[in-house]
Parts: structure tokens; C-alpha cells; sequence
């Protein structure tokens, strides 16, 4: 699932982008836990903030907080496949607790993810 819907964001598919915002997108996929902010990401491009997050909107499709929350959910519902613990897995992906988590996933989903996850004896994100 999660590979279907990377390919809806071209720095995913192999798509040329701007270099500057391929190493946006290496930051957060190597730092899903991190938050970066739009002053930290202007001073690493050189560029301002609002500058920064612009490009970002124009080169992958979305805007950045919304890149980065898809990665996050996308991680946090990898590590609860492992753990089975909705904490460690929302904490461990840069929510602020399984509360943060919930919503987050609700809000996206349309769903709670605690009935969702508790239904799935295992599963597999390819």
C-alpha cells in the first residue's frame, strides 16, 4: 500500500526534482521523527523558509507538512506491525503520543486506527 501511494509523489518514483528538495525529501526519510523547521530548512538550502516550502509544494505535488505526516503515518503503522504497541510506534515515528498518532491517522483515514489494527492479526506494508 504504501508503495502505490509513494508513486503518487514524484521525489518517490524516481522523478528528477530540484536537488535541493531531494535532500528535503532524504531528511525526512531518514529523520521521520525529526521536525524540522522552515527556518532550519531555508538556512540548509539557502533559501528562506517560505521560499523553501514553495518549492517543496511545486516540485513533489503536496505541501511539506503533508509529505511529511504521510511518512510518518506510513512509519508509525510499520513500527505497530512491529511492536503491537500504539505508543512506541507513534512516539518512535515522531508523534507526540498515541493520541497525536490517532488523530493524525484519523484524519487522514476517515478511521480510528485502534479498531483497525486490533482487527489485523498481521500484516504486511510492501
Amino acid at each position: 500500500m504504501e508503495a502505490r501511494l509513494d508513486r503518487l509523489l514524484p521525489a518517490e518514483d524516481g522523478a528528477l526534482i530540484d536537488p535541493r528538495i531531494a535532500r528535503i525529501v532524504s531528511l525526512i526519510r531518514d529523520e521521520p521523527d525529526r521536525n524540522h523547521s522552515q527556518k532550519e530548512l531555508g538556512e540548509a538550502l539557502g533559501l528562506s523558509p517560505s521560499r523553501v516550502l514553495h518549492l517543496f509544494s511545486d516540485e513533489i505535488g503536496v505541501p511539506y507538512r503533508r509529505y511529511r505526516m504521510w511518512k510518518r503515518l506510513w512509519l508509525a503503522a510499520e513500527r505497530l506491525h512491529a511492536s503491537d504497541n500504539m505508543t512506541v510506534a507513534a512516539v518512535d515515528s515522531g508523534f507526540a503520543d498515541a493520541t497525536h498518532f490517532s488523530h493524525a491517522f484519523r484524519d487522514t483515514f476517515g478511521v480510528n486506527p485502534a479498531p483497525v489494527f486490533r482487527k489485523i492479526e498481521r500484516f504486511e506494508l510492501v
